[in-house]
């Protein structure tokens, strides 16, 4: 869709928004209470030192309310980065099926809900990847092994027959020349290897 956002809002704006509402709110509350606390308790003359004493204990009521509606309103924020912060770690130790659970959104003009929302669709994508190369690696592992052990047991095989003697000259050359051969595959197998690791990062495989 070309029309359609990447956020429905952003972050800053949610929180810019969701603070001027818990502080206005807290700011009206403390000043009913306070007026109709004066209007019911107090019953001497309206001076100036009263209207500062008044005001600042709308003030204190305001920061106290709003202090305590921010830190509970702040767990929009904290429990999703927490709980990123668990699937993470168990993706740190080898568990590629770890996930977050995303909950449906209805921004349907919007890709993501917000930042946190696209961080948490990135983490998902990212296990998922990291286990594709897992099991990618899994399987390329149990190949080269098994590549890699027929050779070996035929050399092993060889090398056995030779060293037990008796042999004639004619045999020991087809011996030694059949694990030429199979030093030469390893070689092979083992170039093979390195030109699928990146360049910078493989050493040298000298043939057998």
């Amino acid at each position: 869709m070309k029309n359609r956002k990447k956020y429905r809002i952003h972050l800053r704006t949610h929180f810019a928004l969701e603070a001027l509402l818990i502080l206005c709110s807290a700011c009206l509350l403390s000043c009913a209470l306070v007026v109709t606390g004066a209007v019911i308790f107090f019953h001497g003359e309206w001076t100036l030192p009263v209207v500062i004493i008044l005001c600042l204990l709308v003030c204190s009521l305001t920061m106290l309310v709003g202090g305590i509606a921010l830190y509970y309103s702040s767990a929009f924020f904290v429990k999703p980065i927490e709980e990123m912060n668990r699937v993470v770690n168990r993706i740190a130790k080898g568990d590629f099926a770890a996930r977050i659970s995303r909950k449906q959104r209805n921004g349907r003009n919007a890709e993501y809900l917000h930042e946190l929302d696209e961080l948490e669709a990135n983490v998902n994508r990212m296990a998922s990847e990291l286990a594709g190369m897992d099991y990618m690696r899994r399987d390329f592992v149990s190949n080269v092994s098994h590549e890699i052990k027929t050779p070996v047991s035929a050399m092993r095989g060889f090398a056995e027959l030779l060293s037990e003697g008796g042999l004639s000259a004619e045999e020991q050359k087809e011996y030694l020349s059949l694990i030429y051969n199979e030093a030469q595959r390893i070689s092979r197998l083992c170039e093979n290897m390195l030109r699928m690791v990146p360049s910078g990062k493989s050493g040298s495989c000298h043939k057998a």
